[in-house]
C-alpha cells in the first residue's frame, strides 16, 4: 500500500508544479559562518526571539542546512550531538528511541523531554511522553531544532524537566525529493510553497518504507531471524496572513517483527502502529510594537495499537492441568490506546519602558483518555488471575473468546483538566547586562497544583564574552498511566502518586573568536519525590509506582565550532557527568559528538557521528535483581552531496560507516545482551529544487 502511496506522490507532483510557481533557490553548501550562528535567532528560551547568548537558558540549536549536511533523518537521531542528551534504542513498543538528558536515565517513554512542534505541545496525558505515539520525527520540513538543557516548566508546564526541544518548520521550501537504501529504503517527499496577496501556505508530503535490517542468534529459539520493517506517511499544511496561522498534521508509523516489550517475538503475528494528528490556530488580537496579544488552541487525537504472540500455540497444548480453558490456540493480544489532547491559551508581551519587557499567560488544556483497552483472543483478566495473580504453576479458568477482540480496560478513560498562569519579566539592567524571572502555576484536576520559577542573570561585558546564571525549577506530574493502569501483567498503577521536581542551577560561559565560538556550562541538579517502580508485595507479584527518595545529577558541557578555513568547518560537543543516576546507570557518564563538514563550489562532504560511554539496566532473573553492562561504542557517518545545477542536488549516505555493532539499553529479562541495533547502511537522494 505504501509502494502504491509513493507512486501516487511522485506521479502526482507535476500536477502540484502546476499550482505551485517559484523561484528556483540557489543553494549555498558552505556551512553557516560564526557570525551567521550568532545572530540565529531562537523562541523557545523566553517565548520570543532572541540571540543564543541573549537567552536566559543553556541553549543549543541546529539549523537545515546543518541537519542536512550531516544526513540527519529524525528529530531523535539528531539529539546525539546535543549536549547532555542521549537518545538510544528501546523496545518500549517495537522500535524507536528513548531520550534522557543531564544523568537522568531514559524511561521507554522519554517524559522528562518536552517536545514541541512550533510550539505545540506533542507529549500527552496518558503516557507523559511525546515518543509514546511518535517514532523517528521527521526532519524533511525542519527550519531549525531548538533545545533547552534544562528545566523548562517556569514557561511550559509539566515534562519540560530536564529538557525541552522546540522543532521549527520551514514555511518556505518548493523540493521534492526521492531516495532509495540497501535495506529497501524508499522514501518520497515534496515540500511546496506559495505566496498570494495576503495569504502564504506551505505543505510537506511525505512517504517512507523500510525493509528492515536482519537479525540473527536471537532470545526466542523458535525463530531463527527476525527483521525491523517499518513505513509511515508524513503530512503537514499550514496557511497564514498577517494576524491568523492555521496548520494541520498527520503522522503515523507502521512497524513488524522484531521485539515488542523487550521479549515478544514473532515475525508472522508481531504488529505495532500508531498516528497522530492535530490542528492548531494562532490568532494575533494585538500586534504593536509594545504590546502583543495572542490567541492559540489547539486539538490533537493519538491512537496505537499493538498485537503480538503473547503464548505460543505450543505454549498454550502445554498447559498444566490446573488451568481450564477451551481453546488451544496461541495466545494473541496487545494494549489499544486513543486519546485526545486539547487546550486554549493567551499569550501577551508588554513594553512597559525600555528596561523591562513583561510576559504573561493563562492556558487550559483537557486531556480525555478514549481508550485503553486489552485486546486479544483469551479473556485478558483471565490471564491475570490464572498466570499472574495466583503464581507457578498457574491455575483456574481461561476463556477463549476465539478472535481478537477488546475485552477488558487498563486504565482509566477518564479526563485531565490543567490551568495555568504564568508571568515572566526581562529586565536590561544595563547596557551589558540582563535579568529574566519567571513563574507559573499549574493546577491539575487528579492530583493539585504545582509552583515553578526561574531566574537567570546574563552579563556580556565584551562583544566576544558571555557569562550566564541561571536557576530553574520543573515538575513531571504524574502520567495518567502511572496514576491508573491496571489489567496489566506487570504494573499497577498508584492514584497517590506526586509530582517529580527537580531544581537546577547552572553556570554558562560563551565566547566567540575570530575563527571559533564555544560554550561551556557547569550544572548541578537535585531531584526530589523520584518516581521509582517498587513490588506490590504478597500474593501480587506485579510493580506499582511510588515516589522515592532524591537523586543529585551533575556535569560540564562543552560545545565548539570553528572554521578551519573557507571550507573546512567543525562543530563539537562533549558532556562529562560527575554525578549520575546509579545501580544501574542507565545514562552514559561521557558522550562525545563531532561534525567535520567540507564545502567547495558545488560540493559537500560531511562527517559526523558520537561516541556513547557505558551504561547498565536492571533486570529480573532467575537468581533475583542483576546489573547488566552494555559496553560504549562510536558511531561515523559519511554524507557527500553534489550540486548538480542550480535545481537539482545528488547525496549519498553512509550509517554506521565501520559497521559497528553494538547494543542500547533493555529492560527485560530476555533481552540480557541489550537491544540490537542495525549495522552499516545505505541512502542515495535526489533533491529538485523549483
Amino acid at each position: 500500500m505504501l509502494t502504491k502511496s509513493l507512486g501516487r506522490l511522485c506521479c502526482g507532483v507535476a500536477l502540484w508544479l502546476c499550482g505551485f510557481s517559484a523561484t528556483a533557490n540557489n543553494t549555498n553548501y558552505l556551512e553557516m559562518t560564526l557570525q551567521e550562528l550568532m545572530v540565529v535567532e531562537v523562541t523557545v528560551a523566553s517565548k520570543t526571539p532572541e540571540t543564543i547568548s541573549q537567552a536566559p537558558s543553556s541553549v543549543t540549536v541546529f539549523t537545515r542546512k546543518q541537519i542536512q549536511n550531516m544526513g540527519i533523518n529524525s528529530v531523535e537521531e539528531l539529539l546525539n550531538y546535543v549536549p547532555g542528551f542521549y537518545a538510544g534504542r528501546r523496545v518500549e513498543s517495537a522500535q524507536g528511541y528513548a531520550v534522557s538528558s543531564r544523568g537522568r536515565g531514559a524511561s521507554p517513554i522519554s517524559h522528562d523531554i518536552l517536545f514541541l512542534l512550533n510550539g505545540q505541545r506533542l507529549n500527552t496525558e496518558w503516557s507523559g511522553g511525546a515518543l509514546f505515539y511518535n517514532r523517528y520525527i521527521t526532519t524533511a520540513n525542519v527550519k531549525q531544532v531548538e533545545v533547552i538543557r534544562g528545566p523548562g516548566s517556569a514557561l511550559y508546564g509539566s515534562n519540560a524537566f530536564s529538557g525541552v526541544v522546540n522543532i521549527i518548520t520551514d514555511d518556505n521550501l518548493n523540493e521534492v525529493v526521492v531516495s532509495a537504501g540497501n535495506l529497501k529504503q524508499k522514501e518520497a517527499y515534496v515540500n511546496l510553497s506559495k505566496k498570494f496577496d495576503k495569504w502564504s501556505a506551505s505543505m510537506l508530503l511525505k512517504a517512507y518504507k523500510d525493509g528492515g535490517a536482519t537479525y540473527s542468534n536471537l532470545i526466542d529459539s523458535n525463530v531463527d531471524s527476525t527483521e525491523d520493517p517499518w513505513q509511515g506517511i508524513d503530512f503537514h499544511a499550514e496557511a497564514r496572513n498577517d494576524k491568523l496561522s492555521i496548520s494541520l498534521r498527520h503522522t503515523s508509523r507502521d512497524l513488524e517483527q522484531f521485539y515488542v516489550f523487550g521479549r515478544f517475538l514473532n515475525n508472522d503475528i508481531n504488529e505495532f502502529s500508531h498516528e497522530q494528528s492535530s490542528i492548531a490556530l494562532d490568532y494575533k488580537l494585538y500586534d504593536e510594537v509594545d504590546y502583543k496579544l495572542s490567541l492559540y488552541a489547539d486539538y490533537m487525537h493519538s491512537k496505537r495499537d499493538t498485537l503480538l504472540e503473547i503464548i505460543s500455540r505450543q505454549g498454550m497444548q502445554s498447559l498444566p492441568p490446573g488451568v481450564v480453558t477451551t481453546g488451544t490456540d496461541a495466545f494473541i493480544g496487545g494494549p489499544v490506546a486513543e486519546e485526545s489532547d486539547s487546550s486554549i491559551k493567551l499569550d501577551s508581551e508588554w513594553q512597559v519602558n525600555k528596561s523591562h519587557r513583561l510576559f504573561s499567560g493563562f492556558q487550559y488544556r483537557r486531556a480525555d483518555i478514549d481508550k485503553v483497552r486489552n485486546q486479544s483472543n483469551y479473556d485478558f483478566d483471565d490471564f491475570i488471575n490464572v498466570f499472574i495473580l495466583t503464581g507457578p504453576p498457574p491455575a483456574g479458568e481461561f476463556t477463549f473468546l476465539g478472535e481478537v477482540i477488546e475485552n477488558s480496560a487498563f486504565g482509566d478513560e477518564g479526563s485531565r483538566e490543567i490551568n495555568s498562569i504564568y508571568l515572566q519579566d526581562k529586565w536590561q539592567v544595563s547596557s551589558g547586562l540582563g535579568a529574566t524571572i519567571g513563574v507559573r502555576y499549574d493546577d491539575y484536576s487528579d492530583f493539585g497544583d504545582t509552583f515553578n520559577t526561574r531566574a537567570a542573570l546574563v552579563y556580556t561585558p565584551s562583544k566576544q564574552n558571555t557569562f550566564k546564571v541561571i536557576y530553574g525549577e520543573a515538575f513531571r506530574a504524574p502520567s495518567i498511566r502511572e496514576k491508573t493502569i491496571t489489567s496489566n501483567p506487570v504494573l499497577v498503577g498508584d492514584v497517590n502518586i506526586s509530582p517529580e521536581e527537580i531544581t537546577t542551577t547552572e553556570l554558562n560561559w560563551m565566547h566567540t573568536g575570530e575563527l571559533y565560538f564555544t560554550s561551556m556550562t557547569v550544572f548541578h541538579s537535585n531531584i526530589d519525590d523520584v518516581i521509582v517502580l517498587t513490588p506490590l508485595g504478597g500474593e501480587d507479584p506485579r510493580n506499582t509506582f511510588i515516589n522515592q527518595g532524591t537523586l543529585s545529577t551533575s556535569g560540564v558541557e562543552i560545545e565548539l565550532t570553528t572554521s578551519i578555513t573557507d571550507a573546512i568547518s567543525i562543530r563539537g560537543a562533549l558532556t562529562h557527568l560527575i554525578d549520575i543516576e546509579d545501580e544501574p546507570q542507565r545514562a552514559p557518564k561521557n558522550t562525545l559528538s563531532y561534525s567535520i563538514n567540507y564545502a567547495k563550489n558545488n560540493f559537500n562532504l560531511n562527517l559526523n557521528g558520537f561516541y556513547i560511554d557505558e551504561t547498565e539496566s536492571e533486570i529480573i532473573a532467575g537468581s533475583g535483581i542483576e546489573i547488566i553492562k552494555y559496553d560504549s561504542y562510536w558511531l561515523n557517518n559519511l554524507v557527500g552531496q553534489y550540486q548538480l545545477n542550480k535545481n537539482l542536488k545528488l547525496e549519498a549516505s553512509i550509517y554506521n560507516l565501520s559497521d559497528k555493532k553494538y547494543f542500547t539499553t533493555g529492560t527485560s529479562p530476555s533481552l540480557t545482551t541489550g537491544v540490537p541495533n542495525r549495522g552499516r547502511t545505505y541512502l542515495l537522494s535526489a533533491t529538485y529544487s523549483f
